[in-house]
């Protein structure tokens, strides 16, 4: 048996990272960053370009996505605000009847502050006139009259921001 001795091992080590031995170490050299191993050096620009085109679309679908939520929590404001509203305009119903028919100063008081609340809130009366002509956006008709033209409110109407929250209730008479 042969001892082995460590400047036998290290000898054997030298040789084969030199290349004396039968089979040559090879290491491979790893380009540098900014090289590219192609001519024109293309690559790089081709995906850097579509890099930032990704970027760009995702910063678009965020934006859009963002105005989108920003939109669908308006709308969903206003829904809210107009369907409290509607539940509030039976109280006005009641207010301006008892305005009407008692003649208290204080439920004027009452009738006039709930009003300019509503007004705040871009509530506005519909109103109708003996003259002018049905128009169904506007109104509802409870009774008609064969050729009846001239209108009698039954229950006022009301707009929110340009749009009808509750018709005008109206029958058409002669």
């Amino acid at each position: 048996m042969s001892k082995t001795t460590k400047d036998d091992i290290l000898d054997e080590v030298d040789n084969r990272t030199i290349g004396q031995d039968s089979e040559e170490v090879k290491t491979e050299e790893k380009p540098d960053k900014n090289e590219c191993e192609c001519e024109n050096c293309e690559c790089d620009k081709e995906v850097q370009n579509e890099f930032k085109d990704k970027y760009f679309r995702a910063l678009a679908d965020y934006q859009n996505l963002n105005k989108r939520i920003e939109r669908e929590r308006e709308e969903s404001r206003q829904q809210v605000s107009q369907w409290i509203i509607q539940k509030f305009l039976t109280v006005l119903d009641d207010l301006e009847l008892a305005k009407q028919n008692l003649k208290d100063k204080g439920i004027e008081l009452i009738h006039d502050k709930f009003w300019k609340l509503l007004e705040k809130e871009g509530v506005q009366k519909i109103e109708i006139k003996e003259n002018d002509e049905f128009n169904p956006k506007y109104m509802e008709c409870i009774e008609a009259q064969e050729a009846g033209k001239k209108l009698i409110e039954v229950r006022a109407g009301y707009i929110m921001k340009e749009k009808v929250i509750r018709p005008t209730q109206v029958r058409v008479i002669k």
